[in-house]
């Protein structure tokens, strides 16, 4: 964004103007550096009341006098084109112009404004290097519930393991043994508890579906979505 330059010297500003008009956007628009004279020259002795539509047309373009600007709409026309011109300049011949010139609209009165400081190209972000031996991120799907028969079925789990591991502990003690304990239950769990290796309990829940009076079971349906196929 720009902004006005209050402290600005005479010499500054026509600085600014001359080069204006001495560039080549300029170069075959006669008309349009005759008014960007008169309005900034105004400007600069401080004869901004000047700068009226009827005082710009007879001075700055030849206008007669008693014309009627409301019939006449060259100073409006100029102005309008004045402007354009002078964004093209500053975009494409004067870009490190640190003054410029500014005509605002719905106004004859010049502005000298300092340009607006370019921000520096942001650095390149380098890519993180992935090491080969480093796990990959597992995306979670986000909202997603565990099915409460699955927790039940879990928990069911995790006490039958506590209660076969305690029955087996106590079977060991010099206590007689636990009568719920039976060679049965002691072929399947001996061989986990006796283990030093950690032991993983996994329970898996499949679906039923319920046809009319019907209850259909298939071992590789597990989606609502597989259930037609």
């Amino acid at each position: 964004m720009s902004t006005t330059v209050d402290n600005l010297l005479a010499e500054e500003k026509r600085e600014a103007l001359n080069l204006v008009c001495q560039s080549q956007t300029f170069a075959r628009s006669d008309r349009l550096k005759d008014l960007l004279r008169f309005v900034c020259e105004a400007e600069i002795e401080g004869h901004q009341e000047n700068l009226k539509e009827y005082v710009i047309g007879i001075a700055a373009l030849g206008r007669p006098q008693g014309y009627s600007p409301s019939e006449d709409s060259s100073v409006r026309s100029r102005a309008y084109e004045l402007r354009r011109k002078l964004e093209k300049f500053y975009a494409k011949e004067a870009t490190d112009a640190s003054i410029r010139i500014e005509i605002p609209r719905g106004s004859y009165i010049p502005r000298f404004v300092h340009a607006p400081v370019p921000k520096p190209p942001a650095e390149p972000v380098q890519p993180v290097a992935v090491l080969p031996w480093a796990p990959a991120a597992v995306p979670q799907a986000a909202g997603r519930r565990v099915p409460v028969p699955l927790v039940i079925a879990f928990l069911a789990g995790v006490i039958l393991t506590s209660v076969a591991m305690t029955a087996w502990n106590g079977s060991r003690g010099p206590s007689p043994r636990n009568a719920a304990w039976t060679p049965d239950l002691e072929a399947i769990w001996k061989p986990l508890i006796d283990s030093k290796a950690p032991v993983l309990v996994s329970f898996q829940t499949r679906l039923f579906f319920r046809v009319g009076g019907l209850n259909v079971r298939d071992w590789k349906v597990d989606t609502i979505g597989a259930v037609e196929s």
